[in-house]
């Protein structure tokens, strides 16, 4: 062996040895470039997924009176209402009262709308339930 490679200078020496590819083992786990070590190093990378703080809306209308009609701070009336409320928070809900000019959170929505009326679908899926090989299209006279 000549001593080039006996110091890991030669040709194996970055990627585990023996001219092997990337992360096919041979100098084991975390030596090298890419060796090793796949299912638990992918563990770690991003990051949790954190779920947002439900704020009440008469929590919501007390941070709103203590900042704008008392002048607290943010962090002050996020400490006094809720003591692990974050500044960024009392100042999302500011944000949104002096834009729209409310407290209270939307209400959940999004998506897509029905296209038919519950009784007309009901009637549809009992129709192909009955005859499985049925065929809805849409006639071209219909479509205006």
């Amino acid at each position: 062996m000549d001593p080039e490679r006996r110091e890991g200078r030669g040709r194996g020496h970055r990627r585990g040895g023996g001219g092997r590819a990337l992360g096919s083992g041979g100098r084991g786990e975390g030596v090298g470039r890419g060796g090793g070590g796949g299912q638990r190093r992918r563990q770690g990378r991003g990051r949790a997924r954190v779920r947002r703080q439900a704020v009440s809306d008469e929590i919501r209308a007390t941070l709103v009176d203590h900042v704008l009609v008392r002048g607290m701070t943010t962090r002050e009336a996020g400490q006094r209402v809720q003591p692990n409320l974050s500044r960024f928070t009392v100042a999302s809900i500011i944000r949104t009262f002096r834009e729209e000019n409310r407290t209270p959170r939307r209400p959940p929505g999004g998506g897509r709308l029905r296209l038919l009326l519950e009784e007309l679908e009901r009637e549809l899926v009992n129709m192909v339930i009955s005859n499985n090989v049925i065929r809805l299209r849409r006639d071209s006279k219909e479509i205006d």
